[in-house]
């Protein structure tokens, strides 16, 4: 194998461990980054995350106005905010969510396009 191709193996392996998700879109993919942030992030947009939960699982608008949210298994019931931003409840119950469906990020607090330390080990 050479130098290049071997680079360019270390660089596939390490991308499949820090894109959680490399189907979703750059505005889903840092959505969930921010969802999975510690501490939780104060500035998550209901759209931003709505258009997350579209794309990742299946999403029904109740006639209570309430958002039935099924993934990995799981049902959340959500309360769509008085104001754009969701709260930190919120947030911990679209993270629990996520996490059952498959879709953590590698690392919570690792900025998503930057290689993480275990991604670094892992590909030698």
């Amino acid at each position: 194998m050479t130098r290049r191709t071997e680079r360019t193996a270390a660089h596939l392996e390490r991308t499949a461990v820090t894109e959680p998700a490399p189907h979703l879109s750059e505005d889903h993919r840092n959505t969930l980054y921010h969802l999975e942030r510690h501490p939780t992030s104060h500035n998550l947009e209901w759209h931003d995350v709505i258009g997350l939960l579209r794309e990742v699982a299946t999403v029904t608008e109740e006639h209570d106005g309430k958002v039935r949210v099924e993934a990995g298994g799981e049902t959340v019931i959500l309360s769509p905010p008085r104001h754009k931003d969701v709260d930190e409840e919120m947030v911990l119950a679209i993270r629990r969510l996520l996490r059952h469906a498959g879709y953590p990020t590698a690392e919570a607090d690792a900025d998503p396009a930057q290689p993480s330390a275990d991604a670094d080990r892992a590909g030698g």
